[in-house]
């Protein structure tokens, strides 16, 4: 049993920490997702430069280079909605502006909820900021959405109402209920009561209806597990990046330094005659190869700093306070060898999926019980007065109290229609249900297969950068020997540095993949211990 208290204002920051980890994972998936579509631009516009002007396939590739300049654009509204930003006041469209907000918004809400927008004609442009204007709209939409809950489970409760009314009327000549001498030709009719009002539910639809709401709300909370989740996933991607680029930095510049002291091996066997100037042009080269690595590791380093500092929601100076990392060692990820669907069942978009079945199964049984007879009490108690008589006096008093039975006879098929649509979206969240589980399945399947595969890769690299390693130690044995020449080891020190660079792009390969695998299977989300996780709120 969960016997803690929120209080109002801790739900309120609870709900303004999802919206900022909501923020900031949004922020880093469209800033990686930039960064591939402007690659991808920049080849279609190699493409474009490398083919003739007439080439039909120019046509095709200008279609394309629209269609990634328009997910450009959204990526950055995404991008900008999500990141902390400098206010930045100028006149907009709020019509623009608040398409866009509510365009974020459908994709927040649950499907059930419908979004209608209307505008008036001719709206001027105003001076405020986009960006806050849309995060205001989104804002007040999810709790709004929230609310709902709270407003199906009010239903259910007794009601009781305060009313004080006091009326004058010129009273009727014909059949007076009081002659003209007790009131006169103006009276004043004065009342205060209290109503109290219960609907019995005797066939539990509004309670199936709030359990329905609660059901979609904890979806909500639980999608902000996932969220979370997949946050963090991001931030230890970022580190694994990070980890790999500081590899190649250092495989980078230990080239650089073997490539610079070849130069100058052949420079001295160039200038006693014992080179040609083909191998000194080589040994350049290679030289400057080793010099563009080196500065690729650098701007690798900086740009997984940057991505570390988008997900965490800093600038760019939090960045370049980041070490570099040290990884954890992925060979201690374990599975059983029959792996159970349980641990599947896990993972926050099924758990959140099955609350949206679950709801959806409410919603139907709440729809059947408006076909049946349904019973509420009424009572009232008060003072009604007329004239100038004191109100609040015994022999004013009143009161009534009674049932009241209502039952649908014809509707014109309102109440079929709302069944259907019922039983409509209960299919709908089945097989989005079933699909993600089908998704899911095939996501560790594929998922260990990767790991599996790279494990095997990476026991092979090592292999060969053992044999690396004998190869430059017999070659480095032998120039102090005096066997072989000083260009020897050197070049038997660059196969040792691709061996080196092979394994750790392969050790990231698998700390990568370790990492999509615990996501995979959950990420840590405990479905057993959160009391949001069980789709059965009794």
């Amino acid at each position: 049993m969960n016997t803690s208290i929120a209080w109002p204002g801790q739900r309120a920051h609870r709900q303004c920490q999802r919206l900022a980890a909501l923020g900031t994972l949004s922020a880093g998936i469209a800033h990686d997702f930039n960064n591939i579509l402007a690659m991808l631009r920049g080849y279609l516009a190699m493409a474009r430069t490398t083919l003739d002007p007439q080439h039909p396939v120019q046509v095709e590739l200008s279609e394309v280079e629209n269609a990634a300049a328009r997910a450009i654009s959204l990526a950055n509204r995404i991008l900008n909605f999500g990141r902390p930003h400098e206010q930045v006041l100028g006149p907009i469209s709020i019509e623009a502006a608040v398409r866009e907000g509510v365009s974020l918004l459908r994709a927040t809400l649950p499907g059930r909820i419908e979004i209608v927008s209307e505008f008036a004609t001719d709206l001027p442009a105003v001076c405020g900021d986009c960006e806050q204007i849309q995060q205001v709209l989104v804002n007040l939409g999810i709790n709004s959405a929230q609310a709902m809950a709270d407003g199906a489970n009010a239903n259910r409760r007794p009601r009781v109402d305060l009313n004080s009314e006091i009326a004058g009327a010129e009273l009727s000549k014909k059949d007076p209920l009081y002659p003209e001498y007790v009131l006169g030709k103006f009276g004043w009719l004065k009342s205060a009561s209290m109503n109290f009002s219960w609907d019995l539910d005797l066939w539990g639809g509004k309670r199936q209806a709030w359990e329905a709401a609660l059901g979609r709300s904890r979806a909500a909370q639980i999608d902000a597990y996932g969220t979370r989740i997949q946050l963090s996933v991001n931030v230890a991607r970022a580190y694994v990046r990070l980890g790999y680029a500081f590899s190649q930095q250092d495989v980078a510049a230990a080239e650089l330094e073997r490539a610079g002291k070849t130069l100058a091996v052949v420079h001295r066997m160039f200038a006693g005659g014992l080179g040609t100037r083909q191998q000194e042009s080589l040994a350049d080269s290679q030289v400057a190869s080793a010099e563009q690595q080196k500065s690729q590791a650098d701007r690798a380093i900086d740009a997984a700093r940057s991505s570390l500092s988008v997900l965490v929601g800093q600038g760019p100076d939090r960045g370049l306070a980041i070490t570099r990392p040290h990884l954890l060692d992925p060979v201690g990820i374990a599975l059983p060898d029959k792996l159970s669907v349980d641990l599947i069942g896990r993972r926050a978009d099924l758990v959140a999926a099955r609350w949206q079945v679950e709801a959806a199964s409410r919603d139907i049984k709440a729809t059947k019980t408006e076909f049946l007879p349904n019973v509420s009490l009424a009572a009232m108690a008060g003072f009604v007065a007329v004239g100038s008589e004191n109100l609040f006096q015994l022999p004013a008093r009143t009161y009534s109290a009674g049932p009241a039975l209502t039952l649908p006879i014809f509707d014109g098929g309102r109440l079929r229609a709302k069944l259907a649509s019922s039983d409509a979206a209960y299919d709908q969240m089945v097989a989005r249900y079933n699909g993600l589980l089908i998704a899911a399945l095939n996501d560790v399947s594929d998922t260990l297969s990767a790991l599996t595969s790279v494990r095997k890769q990476i026991t092979l690299e090592k292999r060969a950068q053992e044999d690396a390693l004998k190869s430059w130690e017999d070659a480095m044995s032998e120039y102090k020997g005096g066997v072989s020449g000083p260009l020897t080891p050197l070049i038997s020190r660059q196969q040792l540095l691709i061996a080196d660079q092979r394994t750790a792009l392969l050790e990231s390969e698998e700390a990568d993949i370790s990492v999509r695998l615990i996501e995979a299977l959950g990420g840590g989300f405990g479905a057993a211990g959160n009391p949001a996780s069980n789709p059965n709120p009794g």
